[in-house]
């Protein structure tokens, strides 16, 4: 459980709640709510390069990637990926991913 008005110490500890009490919070107000929107948009490229890249030309991969519109949407979608490239070859991932 996270306070009401948590000590800083407490927000580095526990990020990834804090980061999600946070955007509780903000999405209640506009100002609030669009400088989440701004955020996620900032946030959505980079992962939708990085599947794009980890799609590796698959062309219902490519579909899945360009009907994602959200930052939640991509960042499942690259997860799904990820755990079906692992499950079906661990060997290939790491390959992949070697320099």
């Amino acid at each position: 459980m996270v306070p009401e008005h948590p000590h800083i110490g407490l927000l580095v500890l526990r990020r990834g709640s804090a980061l999600r009490v946070m955007r509780s919070k903000l999405s209640d107000c506009s100002a609030g709510a669009d400088f989440l929107k701004r955020l996620d948009h900032k946030e959505f490229q980079p992962v939708k390069t990085l599947a794009l890249v980890f799609a590796e030309g698959n062309p219902e991969r490519l579909a899945k990637i360009e009907a994602a519109k959200t930052l939640a949407e991509i960042t499942k979608l690259f997860n799904e990926m990820m755990d079906e490239s692992m499950t079906a070859s661990p060997s290939h991932f790491v390959q992949s991913i070697a320099p």
